[in-house]
């Protein structure tokens, strides 16, 4: 048998790339033989032979799939986020934290290598017209290497993650990413943090297992909520319709090569600075939870770098998006019923409640879910067994009944629905500073309802103080004006992180 060279292998392959797909399917089998390949190896070539040769708009990638070109000269990293939100509220209707977090965001996706963690922009609305699609293609034209999809099967996901290596724009997701579309949930779940980031497939004529990365930077636009798995590793903006009142200009082809200027110079920012962000430990305000915290790392770690008010503004914009989470109508039952099970036993200064009078005192209880918890009907006491269950809470055998016991939910209490006064994580005076900042800025009454709440249940009190932390992240989230800088900060002095996120 004559040795192949490596010329004659090269000119042999683009003769079979040349073929006619027919005529290459008839040939391929010999042609391998004669190579001395095996053919899915010669598959491959060929394949990659004819995608490089192809005409951009054959291969319908035409304007995508772009690395960015940095501008010429340095560029600072305030000026360039400043131009990205001045941009976004030129197109949309965003709050000043709703279009930070945005192009917080888009800056992350030109250095999401530096990151250890990968939050997914989540960008939803409540109903059609609110301006998902024009979002999205503002966002495309500011990040690199920008891969567009309507629709996507995991297969094509984690396959065009590990071939591209794009900034995934993920539209229409409330047409394909249900609850039950499992697979897809794991292949997004797994990108978001870098040592996790694969996913095993077998692969190829052998069938071989080998791994897929899905590391990328991701968007998911939809209407409605993402699977909560999902929206837990997301930082999510809600979109809302315009009102006629309210101007916006109207995003075309026109401004592309505008907003094109601007990317090359977030392209410019990143390369000179992602060394200053690759391992930064940023400091964290208080009031995020842990998954939150992984999510913003990345993004506050960026405005440290860039320096201004970004530090101060990012985390006004952490708080403003993401702060209280846990405590919105989406929080677990199973938090909410250890929550409201701690009030019954205090209220009640006992130290055990029988199994059905446990589920009877949670269903007279009108401000509570439970009268209507499934389908408009009450709770039982074995819908409360499953949920504890979640907590390895069970109700003791008795010779009579089984009873529930107040020790046993002591551990629960203390992980997953602590009293508002123990604070949350992170240094105590960031703490403190945070719990004396929301106080002095949340209205008259609701600070009237926190100080009178030494004489009403613990639920209420709960209740009360949550309603003012949320109307005091609602007042950081309007800023819409440039409002009054928050304590101690004063304008034209650059603090640095730690010393800012002691203002929260």
């Amino acid at each position: 048998m004559t040795e192949v060279t490596q010329s004659d292998l090269t000119a042999e392959i683009a003769k079979l790339a040349a073929m006619d797909p027919l005529e290459y399917d008839q040939a391929r089998k010999l042609a391998a033989e004669c190579l001395g390949v095996r053919v899915g190896t010669l598959d491959d070539q060929v394949a990659g032979l004819r995608h490089a040769s192809a005409k951009p708009r054959e291969q319908g990638l035409a304007g995508i799939l772009v690395d960015p070109t940095p501008w010429s000269a340095p560029v600072d990293g305030t000026d360039v986020l400043d131009a990205v939100v001045d941009a976004l509220k030129r197109f949309m209707i965003l709050s000043d934290c709703e279009a930070r977090t945005v192009a917080l965001w888009t800056m992350f996706a030109h250095v999401h290598d530096a990151a250890d963690n990968s939050p997914i922009l989540c960008i939803k609305s409540p109903e059609k017209r609110c301006g998902k699609s024009t979002l999205l293609s503002i966002v495309a034209t500011l990040v690199p290497r920008h891969l567009p999809a309507a629709s996507v099967s995991p297969a094509a996901l984690f396959r065009s993650i590990e071939k591209y290596q794009p900034t995934f724009l993920i539209d229409e997701a409330d047409t394909f990413l249900r609850a039950e579309n499992e697979e897809m949930r794991g292949v997004l779940n797994s990108g978001f943090s870098r040592a996790s980031a694969f996913i095993l497939r077998c692969d190829g004529e052998d069938n071989d297992p080998r791994p897929f990365g899905t590391w990328c930077a991701k968007l998911i636009a939809l209407i409605g909520n993402l699977p909560d798995t999902l929206e837990d590793r997301s930082l999510v903006v809600l979109l809302r319709r315009r009102l006629k009142h309210e101007p916006i200009e109207r995003f075309t082809r026109k401004h592309h090569e505008e907003l094109h200027v601007l990317r090359s110079k977030l392209a410019r920012w990143a390369k000179d600075n992602v060394q200053r962000i690759t391992g930064a430990e940023p400091a964290l305000p208080a009031g995020l939870n842990d998954r939150v915290e992984d999510c913003w790392r990345p993004l506050l770690a960026i405005a440290d770098a860039a320096g201004g008010q970004w530090p101060v503004v990012a985390r006004r914009a952490a708080l403003g998006i993401s702060a209280g989470t846990e405590d919105d109508d989406k929080a677990s039952a199973g938090v909410k019923l250890v929550t409201h099970i701690r009030s019954l036993f205090e209220n009640a200064n006992c130290g055990e409640f029988k199994s059905t009078e446990l589920a009877k005192l949670l269903n007279e209880n009108e401000q509570w879910e439970w009268g209507e918890y499934r389908g408009g009907k009450e709770i039982t006491p074995r819908g409360v067994a499953k949920l504890l269950g979640r907590f390895k809470i069970k109700p003791r055998r008795g010779r009579l009944a089984n009873s529930y016991h107040k020790a046993d939910f002591e551990d629960a209490w203390k992980r997953y629905a602590p009293p508002p006064s123990d604070g949350c994580r992170g240094a105590s005076s960031a703490s403190s500073a945070s719990a004396d900042y929301l106080s002095e800025n949340s209205p008259l009454d609701d600070r009237r309802a926190a100080q009178e709440s030494s004489t009403i249940s613990p639920v209420v009190e709960l209740e009360n103080r949550q309603k003012a932390r949320k109307s005091a992240v609602s007042e950081l989230a309007e800023d819409e004006n440039g409002g009054t800088p928050a304590r101690g900060y004063r304008n034209g002095h650059t603090h640095n992180a730690a010393a800012d996120v002691e203002l929260f």
